[in-house]
């Protein structure tokens, strides 16, 4: 109440005096007016209220700021904003300014922010009010970089990469300094200028970076067509050999043909129903006797040991070329005078020879197979050499006790058996004779033509009974299992099964696919024996599958490989590349996979070859650490950009590493992690600075690699960077 009175009676004495001044006629009336309205109007006729009346006070109220030219207006995305007479604004937004504040901001920063669009622009919203930097000058934060002033640059905002890289080189205060400028379009890429040096940003790296890289452009006098490097790192006794997914010899699907026996299991109690009654004995032996089993009766079956009944992947199936075999085996001869037999040194010729004439055998015998898993590995003899051919000391599987799988990696593959023995039982399935040996088969393709070698060796051990003279043959063909193509080739051979006696084969195949296709083709080893009167035994023996390709961005080459085996990059070795090798080993300690060990085994890398995926990945890898690369040096990434896990495959944020100081980055953008012995942070992506040289090479090598390892888009593989 006593202020209203008081406001009354100043507003009279003001009256008074107006009227006094009119009725005096003075001129000084209206100014005198002014004054003394001056004082009744209120100092403040807007309102400052909420989070921004927050910021107001705590920034320093009217002393600071002025009074405010409006009200509090909209901005962008439900934003507010208000302007005040000292060139300051205050921006607040419930979620884009931080922790639901208002934030100052003015003078030349808030003048070069409104160039870009305030809060529209790329900058967005302030997340900072104005501050002091540690050098003389003033910043504002923002949602998507920086402005920066001093009074010797003036005000330049910094964002994006080169942010990254400047904020991780101290900001302002570190050696770059402030900004002189905007950053402006460079090369392809974008720079900024700084008091001390540039930084330059490249989407997609340096073109150094990339230098003799997967694109296989390179020219790379260490590594070619014909030198060692680049193939396949396993057996050799340094990374394992891996054990093939294909049935071992000796299983595979059966004849259904009534001429020739199913393959049959020794430990199966049964016989054939019914034979034929031979010819009367003459001077000649009789033709082989023809099984007449009931067509009631379901053929013998076995399996692969160590494998169940149901069919896989490599089963062959019903082949004609294989039944017309089955059912015309060759028939046991008498020879009509004593040849030599067959030299130790060199395969026995295709027309069987022996010393001693074929043993009357029981009308209706049969014949079944084993292994003898517990017999000692295969004698000397199947491992000797016959020069310029193929031969059985291949350490893939002569290594070790390898014995009755598959073994191989992508340019060899081989299968040696334990003590094999096909028993010759009469109708009441007593044994009456048997032959022991040891089988030994091997494919070996051509990394740059669209063929491969295969060999077939059963070395006879011993011979008894009535099995004495019995003819063992095999008829070697080919087949497409999966994809389309031809498969052109074949052989044969046979031997009387004698002591020391080789059944041999080796013979050249050739598929051609057609370009951008692959295919799977497989040989079959057909083998059978025959002896006089009993009915003949015929099975396959299945090889390890061999795989064609005209694939894209395999330096324009065809050729074949061991498809169904992951291959290593074994680089354990390789000189020139130590830095190198130790940024791979780095990236796999901290849990990126794709390592080896020795026996072959880890997580896997997969290979792509689209290259709009090959840059994105170079953009969210080395493409994120700026430049210019200096001392000789580029970026290396890991995995690399040719692989699906390239770039860390979008597994999350901060998935993005490197290695303090070995690596030589500073990017906020990575993490930075021990250069020794590093945490495991699980997948990811890495960066390295290496020297380019060293970069140059690998990205040579690993398109080498790629080539003569086949290494096909979407293929597995893995990476072995020290011993």
């Amino acid at each position: 109440m006593s202020q209203n009175r008081a406001r009354r009676k100043k507003r009279d004495n003001v009256n008074k005096r107006i009227h006094s001044y009119v009725r005096r006629g003075a001129i000084v009336v209206v100014a005198t007016i002014a004054t003394v309205l001056s004082i009744a109007i209120p100092a403040n006729a807007y309102d400052v209220v909420g989070a921004i009346r927050v910021e107001y006070d705590q920034v320093g109220g009217a002393a600071f700021f002025g009074n405010p030219l409006f009200n509090e207006r909209d901005a962008l995305d439900g934003g507010k904003f208000q302007d005040f007479q000292k060139q300051s604004s205050i921006y607040w937004h419930p979620t884009r300014t931080g922790g639901n504040k208002g934030r100052q901001i003015g003078g030349d920063i808030r003048t070069k922010w409104g160039s870009f669009g305030y809060e529209r622009g790329f900058l967005g919203y302030p997340t900072t009010r104005e501050t002091a930097t540690r050098k003389p000058g003033r910043f504002n934060a923002f949602e998507n970089g920086s402005i920066y002033w001093s009074s010797a640059t003036g005000a330049h905002a910094v964002t994006g990469e080169i942010y990254q890289t400047w904020a991780a080189n101290d900001w302002e205060n570190g050696s770059y300094g402030f900004p002189t400028g905007d950053e402006y379009d460079y090369q392809g890429g974008r720079r900024q200028d700084f008091q001390g040096g540039q930084i330059v940003y490249h989407p997609g790296g340096f073109p150094e970076d990339w230098a003799g890289d997967e694109d296989g452009t390179d020219a790379a006098p260490d590594c070619g067509a014909a030198a060692a490097c680049g193939t396949d790192g396993r057996g050799g006794g340094v990374v394992a050999a891996q054990q093939l997914p294909t049935l071992t010899p000796g299983s595979g699907p059966r004849s259904t043909s009534r001429s020739a026996q199913s393959i049959a299991d020794c430990s199966v109690a049964s016989t054939p129903t019914s034979t034929t009654t031979p010819a009367p004995a003459s001077s000649t032996p009789p033709a082989p006797v023809t099984s007449t089993q009931p067509t009631s009766q379901t053929p013998r079956t076995r399996t692969a040991p160590g494998s169940s009944s149901a069919a896989s992947e490599t089963t062959v199936p019903s082949d004609p070329q294989r039944e017309q075999s089955d059912t015309n085996p060759p028939a046991a001869t008498v020879p009509t005078e004593t040849p030599t037999p067959p030299s130790s040194a060199a395969p026995s010729s295709a027309q069987p020879s022996t010393t001693s004439s074929p043993q009357a055998v029981a009308s209706g015998a049969t014949w079944c197979r084993t292994v003898d898993k517990s017999a000692p590995p295969a004698q000397p003899r199947l491992q000797r050499r016959v020069a310029g051919e193929l031969d059985g000391t291949d350490p893939l599987c002569t290594n070790g006790d390898r014995r009755d799988v598959w073994m191989g990696n992508r340019q060899d593959a081989c299968y040696q058996s334990s003590r094999v023995t096909f028993t010759l039982r009469d109708r009441d399935l007593k044994e009456i004779g048997e032959i022991n040996g040891y089988e030994y088969a091997r494919v070996v393709p051509t990394w740059n033509q669209t063929k491969w070698s295969t060999l077939y060796l059963f070395e006879v051990g011993s011979v008894t009974g009535q099995a004495n003279g019995a003819v063992m043959t095999v008829n070697q063909t080919c087949r497409i299992v999966e994809g389309s193509g031809n498969c052109d080739g074949s052989g044969q051979d046979s031997t009387v099964a004698e002591p020391n006696h080789l059944l041999r084969v080796q013979q050249e195949y050739t598929s051609a696919p057609a370009a951008g296709a692959v295919l799977f083709a497989q040989v079959i080893n057909n083998l059978t024996i025959t002896s006089v009167n009993s009915v003949p035994y015929a099975g396959p023996v299945q090889a390890a599958r061999v795989r064609c390709d005209a694939a894209q961005k395999m330096r324009n080459t065809t050729g074949c490989v061991i498809g169904d085996e992951i291959p290593v990059w074994d680089i354990s070795s390789t000189p020139n590349i130590d830095d190198y090798r130790r940024h791979v080993t780095l990236a796999q300690q901290s849990g990126i996979p794709g390592a080896a060990n020795n026996a072959g085994d880890g997580t896997v890398l997969t290979r792509k070859i689209d290259q709009s995926e090959i840059n994105k990945r170079r953009n969210i890898t080395c493409g994120g650490v700026t430049g210019p690369r200096t001392g000789g040096r580029s970026c290396d990434e890991y995995p690399m950009a040719s692989t699906f896990e390239g770039g860390g495959n979008g597994v999350g944020a901060g998935v993005g590493r490197t290695f303090t100081p070995f690596c030589g980055i500073r990017d906020t953008g990575l993490t930075s992690l021990a250069d020794v012995s590093p945490p495991n942070r699980g997948a990811g992506y890495s960066a390295c600075l290496i020297p380019a040289s060293q970069n140059s090479r690998a990205g040579s090598l690993q398109s080498w690699f790629y080539t003569k390892a086949r290494v096909i888009d979407g293929d597995a593989f893995r990476v072995r960077p020290q011993p």
